[in-house]
């Protein structure tokens, strides 16, 4: 089971990291999608014109989105405004599905965390703390619903945030 769900990530790696895309040729994106199939010892790998990925295997599910959220993100847990979402991924097994977004944000870190301590506060906050390292601040805040957690890490990176959201419930 990890190791199918672990070469289908690999595979999404080399595929999002290598631009196969739109740009990409047609046989070229079939034979990584035959290649990571068989990988994973059987399956359906799919790999939309934008890069997208989508692992469907009967240990579980993978998908991988270049630049935008996956269409089960959650709705109470909302990008802060004017972040770009640069990538996420979506995994299921084992009875729970794990989602991660990165994003980049001009706001500072404090702001962000401010954020979604707001916007998740009929959420109970398990743990906060902020940090400075070298200079370089950071943060992150966990908190949980009773069946979701949700975890935001934020830190400052060349004049910008990066921000990291990662969402597990259990599997619908």
């Amino acid at each position: 089971m990890k190791r199918t769900l672990g070469v289908a990530a690999l595979g999404v790696a080399l595929v999002l990291g290598t631009g196969c895309g739109a740009a990409a040729d047609k046989a070229a994106e079939r034979a990584t999608e035959e290649a990571i199939e068989e990988a994973a010892g059987g399956g359906q790998v799919d790999i939309d014109d934008d890069g997208n990925v989508q692992v469907e295997t009967e240990d579980g599910s993978f998908a991988a989105n270049d630049g935008e959220l996956p269409d089960d993100w959650p709705e109470d847990i909302p990008v802060i405004d004017g972040a770009t979402v640069d990538s996420s991924f979506s995994t299921s097994s084992g009875g729970d599905t794990v989602t991660t977004a990165a994003m980049t944000t001009d706001k500072s870190v404090e702001e962000v965390l401010a954020f979604y301590k707001e916007e998740l506060s009929g959420w109970t906050v398990d743990n906060e703390s902020t940090s400075e390292f070298n200079g370089v601040p950071s943060g992150s805040l966990i908190a949980s619903d009773g069946e979701r957690t949700a975890s935001i890490g934020a830190t400052e990176a060349s004049g910008s945030v990066t921000v990291s959201i990662t969402y597990t419930a259990p599997s619908a």
